[in-house]
């Protein structure tokens, strides 16, 4: 049993040692046993992982996902979260992935990034600065590894350093390093479809827990319903991340999982019935450092 241990670990330090190695590394992915990439903003190097065949590749994602206190198999074949405070990393199981078992792992940019590092105009950064500074509602929206989170995480350290935050997330991706924020993550269900904990009935809880504002990690489809409902009951903002790229297409799509869209500017028309909700709008994209193309106001 110690054998099997230090083989994991020993193999979880070749894999962080490849950061500590190469500063200008971003990730490793390990797709099945066989094929493996260090890749960073300019390159993406083959490397084959540290594993012998899938069978000893799976054993070793399944003991690491059990630390994180998640799980892997073919009931539910995928998740993710936060490592180390440095890192995220995300897993697929070998029965939806042809290859075998896909193993991501890339660096946070938090704690590397500030708000004044992002790349925005004077317009709209002091539109993001009056909008956290007055509690509005925002999201942030854009492609994957557009920044999203990172911006998300730089503005909560910035201008809510002194708030009570109830940040709700179904796999802990943001790094909690202040004693007034706390983090509820979704539960899913066991191996006998029991024991799962909705982001409604986080929200249901954060509510209770008087919040200067909830943060929502990211709004996945089956969370939308609860995202519309928590504009309309919260008092503060809520700040929330989601992708894609343009407003009123999300918004949209909103529509498809909430029955209810707005989609009107709010520069634009005449004004909205009274239950309808301005969000500022946030688009971000790839770049060496993240930046923010676009901030609008849309009614939801």
């Amino acid at each position: 049993m110690a054998k099997a241990c230090d083989s994991f670990v020993d193999t979880l330090n070749i894999i962080i040692d490849e950061f500590q190695h190469d500063e200008h590394l971003d990730e490793i992915v390990f797709n099945g046993a066989e094929f493996g990439f260090l890749i960073s903003q300019k390159s993406q190097i083959f490397k084959k992982p540290p594993f012998q065949n899938n069978h000893i590749l799976l054993d070793w994602l399944m003991e690491f996902v059990a630390i994180q206190n998640l799980r892997l198999d073919p009931n539910h074949p995928a998740t993710g979260g936060s490592y180390n405070t440095y890192f995220r990393w995300h897993a697929i199981h070998p029965c939806v992935s042809g290859n075998g078992p896909l193993f991501s792992i890339r660096k946070h940019r938090f704690g590397s990034l500030s708000f004044a590092d992002f790349k925005l105009s004077d317009k709209h950064r002091k539109k993001i600065e009056t909008a956290m500074h007055q509690g509005h509602h925002i999201l942030i929206h854009g492609n994957t590894s557009s920044g999203k989170s990172s911006l998300l995480y730089c503005l909560l350290e910035c201008f809510c350093d002194t708030e009570r935050l109830i940040i709700i997330e179904s796999l802990r991706e943001l790094v909690l390093k202040n004693p007034l924020w706390i983090s509820l993550q979704q539960r899913f269900a066991g191996y006998d479809g029991l024991g799962s904990f909705t982001c409604q009935q986080l929200i249901s809880e954060a509510l209770r827990l008087r919040p200067d504002r909830i943060i929502l990690g990211e709004i996945r489809s089956a969370d939308v319903l609860s995202f519309m409902e928590l504009l309309q009951i919260s008092h503060n903002g809520v700040i929330a991340t989601v992708h894609g790229n343009e407003p009123k297409a999300i918004a949209a799509r909103f529509s498809h999982f909430s029955g209810r869209y707005q989609g009107q500017a709010i520069d634009q028309g005449p004004s909205p019935p009274a239950n309808e909700i301005p969000v500022l709008w946030i688009k971000m994209e790839r770049g060496v450092t993240p930046w923010v193309s676009s901030v609008t106001d849309l009614y939801l």
